[in-house]
């Protein structure tokens, strides 16, 4: 799958009743999926037509990420019954994702790499193709962001159809692809003026240098691999409750696993596909029970060493993108940018 192909577009402007009148114009066409606030946590969820009102451009990274509209904690690829077999389709109405972050944006970018590569997911593609991408700059980081470090925020910089910046009780709106620029077009929102996109320009370099928590990207790979046996490893397996809450919220891991349910009456089932983390014993268990990550240092080794060693190595970028939600997430407290920094003392 392509992305959408980057345009240079002026910055419109959208007051609280254009930027409503935006969002209707969407959901006329997509379901709309948004961050919204329930229960002091932010969520992202589908939103029916009437609770457009509820969307959050400033809220925290949500609790979990884009991938789940993607590639969801679990669902059904085919009913069975002896001597039939049916497939199930995806079965979902195009969607608009609203109010992402840049960070998403950039996780889901890092997907396409692993879905629509050599070894292609149709589901994932379709799923993918059909999706319209609003993303909300940030203005200001929340406290465990680091996405300076790998390039994938504040403000979004490639393969979205919109990009909002809340700013002054105003919406500057910049298209990133055609469809975004024609949905634009027809709905005749301003051009910012001079003084306004100043203030955007501004506005973008003020949250970069927000961002203060950095992870040292410089021969990280090397780094890794010259210190397999760092003292750092033990320390965190010990606190480490192999939980693997870190890789469900993030943005970025994609392991799964498939299972065939049998009914109780031994004719009929279901294939289920459902997430799973590296972090979990069972995961790297093979035949007669052998299991070559048995020991939970080699585990935290594992989930850290593919973020920012193997999956460099196979698709020449970090699989991380700094969104901080494993460091937020975490009950024992474990902190990526931390545990590297250790490696370099």
């Amino acid at each position: 799958m392509s992305p959408p192909a980057q345009i240079a577009t002026a910055v419109r402007v959208a007051d609280e009743a254009s930027w409503g009148q935006l969002l209707r114009a969407l959901a006329q066409t997509y379901d709309i999926w948004a961050p919204v606030a329930e229960k002091n946590r932010v969520i992202l969820r589908c939103l029916s037509p009437d609770e457009l009102d509820q969307v959050k451009l400033d809220a925290p990274p949500t609790l979990l990420p884009a991938k789940k509209v993607y590639r969801a904690p679990e669902e059904t690829l085919l009913r069975f019954r002896k001597g039939e077999v049916e497939p199930l389709g995806n079965g979902q109405h195009p969607w608009a994702l609203v109010g992402i972050h840049p960070c998403d944006l950039r996780a889901i970018q890092l997907l396409d790499r692993v879905y629509t590569g050599f070894f292609a997911d149709e589901r994932y593609s379709h799923r993918r193709q059909q999706n319209f991408l609003v993303v909300a700059n940030c203005l200001q980081p929340f406290p465990h962001c680091f996405c300076t470090s790998f390039q994938s925020g504040p403000f979004a910089r490639k393969e979205y159809d919109l990009a909002v910046t809340p700013l002054f009780g105003r919406h500057l709106v910049q298209a990133g692809s055609a469809a975004g620029e024609a949905f634009l077009r027809v709905l005749g929102l301003p051009e910012t003026t001079g003084s306004e996109l100043a203030e955007l320009v501004a506005a973008q370099a003020q949250a970069e240098q927000a961002v203060t928590r950095k992870v040292n990207t410089d021969n990280l790979p090397r780094l890794l691999n010259m210190n397999v046996d760092h003292p750092v490893w033990d320390q965190i397996a010990d606190r480490c409750l192999s939980c693997g809450a870190c890789t469900a919220v993030c943005p970025t891991c994609y392991c799964f696993s498939v299972q065939d349910r049998l009914n109780l009456d031994l004719q009929s089932g279901e294939r289920r596909m459902a997430w799973t983390s590296c972090l979990i014993m069972e995961f790297s268990r093979v035949a007669l029970g052998h299991n070559p990550r048995h020991e939970r240092v080699a585990r935290v080794k594992q989930r850290l060493y593919h973020k920012f060693s193997y999956f460099n190595d196979q698709y020449g970028q970090f699989g991380c993108v700094g969104c901080g939600r494993c460091v937020d997430t975490c009950v024992a407290g474990i902190d990526p940018v931390e545990v590297l920094a250790q490696l370099r003392r």
